[in-house]
């Protein structure tokens, strides 16, 4: 991509018959700023464009961009996050975009847990997600499993045993209701306290064998990732 490409996108991005218009100052730095390329690439997904090369070039082209600033550690973090997304949606690659999530893995477990716009254990779930897909559901749950170990014993707030157990209810649901729904309940026992509505979830459970499905489903709506993982991972090594 050269700079009358990346012009040409911004000015998409930017008008008013865009899906979702951008400001223009998003991308005054130009073509030579990584983190505008980064911003034109997330601008383009949100804008529900059907062709991804675009998106697999700006991003492939700021994944080698050193940082050192938190701000910019959480945009590397995304970066690879959503290009490894990308990379499953256009090419179906698992070992590719497995590759770039892990990037991502690596570089968020380098950072204190209070630093981070991602949860450690989401991208641990999009990893175990990718695995499954890519017909290693088998190691992916193995994954899982050894993630709930090394948590043990858990609080509210640890995205890594919320995120592997509800992992581990997705991959079951559709064959084994009744161990789904366990595994279900016990990540929403590791969700924020202060975003979790702990009566509807005991409700749910109570009532669970009227529709063991329709169950599954209310639980689920009772997570959402507008919540603060915020234990600090010094505090598990403290325990």
């Amino acid at each position: 991509m050269d700079k009358e490409q990346f012009q040409k996108l911004v000015d998409y991005v930017t008008s008013p018959d865009a899906y979702f218009t951008y400001p223009k100052v998003l991308f005054s730095e130009g073509f030579e700023s990584w983190t505008n390329r980064t911003s034109l690439a997330q601008a383009l997904r949100r804008n529900r464009i059907q062709d991804l090369n675009p998106v697999l070039e700006l991003y492939h082209s700021v994944v080698n961009e050193p940082v050192a600033d938190p701000i910019d550690i959480n945009t590397k973090i995304m970066v690879y996050w959503d290009l490894s997304s990308c990379i499953w949606k256009a090419e179906q690659d698992g070992d590719k975009a497995i590759h770039y999530l892990d990037l991502a893995i690596e570089l968020a477990e380098s950072i204190e847990t209070h630093v981070l716009t991602l949860a450690k254990g989401q991208l641990w779930f999009n990893r175990w997600q990718l695995l499954s897909f890519s017909n290693r559901a088998k190691q992916a749950i193995m994954e899982a499993d050894q993630k709930i170990a090394e948590h043990q014993p858990g609080l509210p707030g640890n995205s890594y045993l919320h995120y592997a157990y509800l992992f581990k209810a997705e991959i079951l649901k559709e064959t084994d209701i009744d161990t789904a729904l366990e595994f279900l309940y016990k990540a929403l026992q590791y969700f924020p306290d202060e975003h979790n509505n702990l009566d509807r979830l005991e409700e749910l459970w109570m009532n669970r064998e009227s529709d063991k499905e329709k169950t599954f489903t209310e639980i689920e709506k009772l997570t959402h990732f507008t919540v603060c993982w915020d234990i600090p991972d010094s505090f598990w090594s403290s325990i």
